[in-house]
């Protein structure tokens, strides 16, 4: 995967240091909350502003560099952009886990014969994960 700083630039934004730590953040902690991004990169940079945050987090999902996953009952979470993929949520324990799967030639197949011109696609998948129905099973 190309570098952050390169994915910035053929996005014409400047790779400052508040988008290279949301960008990181993000990327290691995987699908978070604006709230979690918000104190992982004041610890890094504590001088941020959380302006500034909410600023770049909304320019990176307009460069469709981030995605916003809308989860049922949950604030927005966000992940990086990558291939396409469906999430599967577990109401126990709320972890979001992506699972790879091609839905846009299914998608552009369907929209094409409804004449919907789709814009962006979001696949949620709610249940509960392995890790919380072996714990359901040995309670």
């Amino acid at each position: 995967m190309e570098t952050f700083q390169t994915l910035l630039k053929q996005n014409n934004l400047k790779a400052t240091n508040q988008r290279l730590a949301i960008l990181d953040v993000i990327e290691e902690m995987g699908h978070v909350t604006i709230d979690e991004i918000t104190e992982t990169v004041q610890k890094r940079l504590p001088t941020t502003a959380i302006g500034t945050i909410y600023k770049n987090i909304q320019q990176l999902v307009d460069a469709a560099i981030l995605r916003e996953v809308s989860i049922e009952g949950q604030k927005s979470r966000y992940e990086t952009s990558k291939s396409s993929h469906i999430h599967f949520i577990c109401r126990e324990c709320g972890s979001v886990t992506d699972y790879p799967v091609d839905t846009k030639k299914q998608f552009t197949d369907i929209c094409t014969k409804e004449g919907f011109a789709l814009e962006a696609e979001s696949v949620n998948l709610y249940g509960v994960c392995s890790a919380c129905k072996s714990a359901q099973k040995s309670a």
